[in-house]
């Protein structure tokens, strides 16, 4: 009896701090959405994606020493992170920049609360989970509490426009990277793991910018000015390095389907952040809020 209670015990912190760390993972990278907004009126959109990606693997890197314990970067299986961090994470970057400009950010939005579906189907089909009634019922209200604070938020209408199918292809390929990540990576620790994926996919991403820039199609423009170098630091630092370190930690605790419920809530943080600045929040977007608690909440009650 006393040996069953400490699993449970166990257990259950084992959930409350992969909870922990994926609201902190959700709340910084929510920061980035009015640092990107700011920055694209002067920077490429193609351009700014392996630079927050690149910026943040290197700012990581250099912390390294810093951490308590070491990490022998020779031991690393490099051909695995840099298909897993090169295809999922900056093939997922490259494929939500273009659908950006061929849909709906509305659209995108609501598909991007798709994400645990989508990893739920992915584990169902690899044998590694069991797609329950109440799973499936957890997903759904965490989905629709994503769609309902990202409808609210934008106050716009959601239409075909044609690149929903790659904004659905970017929630499959990160959905693909954080469980590869968490599975095929499971050796690494969350920190140096963040940063080889992170450097992978700016690596993947820097031909497509380079050769959209030698034939003409793309402009690299850019600004760096002391605001705009702020801004980039914010990003790289805090809203992608630290977020990405806290979001493989928090994954790897409660698994890529139950954490994933937690990015639903993101449209509502960046509100909060709005509010701060002086908007207001809807009585809507506070039942969506809800809806996405509710269902991480359901699909981590213990079976009976």
């Amino acid at each position: 009896m006393i040996r069953n209670s400490f699993r449970t015990t166990t257990s259950e912190r084992t959930r409350l701090t992969g909870n922990v760390f994926t609201v902190i993972s959700m709340l910084l990278w929510a920061t980035g959405f009015p640092v990107i907004d700011q920055l694209l009126h002067d920077w490429e959109p193609l351009l700014l994606v392996p630079i927050r990606l690149g910026l943040a693997g290197l700012i990581l890197a250099l912390f390294q020493p810093l951490m308590r314990t070491a990490y022998d970067w020779h031991t690393l299986p490099w051909l695995r992170v840099l298909w897993i961090g090169g295809a999922g994470l900056g093939g997922s970057a490259l494929c939500l920049v273009w659908s950006q400009q061929y849909a709906d950010p509305v659209t995108i939005a609501v598909l991007a609360t798709t994400i645990p579906l989508v990893s739920a189907i992915m584990g169902a089909l690899a044998g590694e989970e069991r797609l329950s009634l109440r799973l499936l019922l957890a997903i759904a209200f965490a989905m629709a509490g994503g769609i309902l604070t990202s409808l609210e938020f934008s106050g716009q209408t959601v239409g075909f426009r044609g690149g929903e199918v790659l904004a659905l292809l970017s929630v499959v390929l990160w959905t693909w990277y954080s469980r590869a990540s968490v599975a095929q990576l499971a050796q690494i620790p969350a920190y140096p793991k963040a940063v080889v994926t992170l450097l992978a996919g700016a690596l993947v991403l820097l031909p497509f910018v380079i050769g959209g820039a030698q034939s003409g199609t793309l402009a690299l423009r850019y600004a760096l000015t002391p605001y705009h170098l702020g801004l980039l630091a914010w990003m790289a630092i805090a809203s992608v390095g630290l977020s990405m370190v806290f979001w493989l930690a928090g994954a790897k605790h409660l698994g890529v389907t139950i954490a994933s419920m937690h990015q639903n809530a993101v449209p509502f943080y960046v509100l909060l952040f709005a509010l701060l600045a002086g908007a207001s929040v809807q009585v809507a977007q506070v039942v969506g809020a809800l809806l996405v608690v509710y269902g991480a909440v359901l699909a981590q009650l213990p079976s009976r």
